[in-house]
């Protein structure tokens, strides 16, 4: 380029598209200014900064009386599948996925899809009891937790 003015703009850009682009948003703490009102809300916050509603903390609970060591929590976006909530959670030293679908907020179509999705073999299993998913893959102990979770 010709014009430096335009040659260090355009430069400023691409360092910030490339800066963007670097992080993906796993294992990142969600940083609220107001918990209360996350509380009000979608439920306590867990000590990695991620929302826990009721609901996925009772799940989260069953898992851990079943005898699994429950470790860290990760952030995950759960919109993007039409659930409600959502997080990663350390289960025996290997991160699952849990999400939960509010029938009262959750779209009519991502609800009467869910049994569909429901593939507990295999590499990537993928489960679902009523309105919540589990993906769980290659855990050491996947069957006792794929059966956990069914009987929740």
């Amino acid at each position: 380029m010709r014009n430096p003015v335009l040659a260090s703009i355009a430069l400023i850009f691409a360092f910030g598209f490339v800066a963007g682009c670097g992080n993906n948003g796993r294992d990142t703490d969600v940083i609220i200014q107001e918990p209360a009102v996350v509380f009000k809300d979608l439920g306590r916050l867990a000590k990695d900064g991620v929302k826990v509603p009721r609901e996925l903390e009772e799940l989260v609970n069953h898992i851990r009386n079943a005898g699994f060591e429950i470790g860290k929590t990760s952030v995950k976006y759960y919109e993007m599948i039409g659930a409600t909530a959502g997080f990663g959670l350390e289960v025996g030293g290997q991160e699952i996925e849990l999400y939960y679908y509010d029938p009262a907020k959750a779209e009519p179509t991502v609800l009467d899809g869910l049994k569909q999705l429901h593939q507990p073999g295999g590499v990537m299993a993928v489960v679902i009891n009523g309105y919540y998913q589990m993906f769980v893959a290659l855990h050491p102990d996947q069957e006792r937790l794929i059966q956990t979770f069914m009987d929740f």
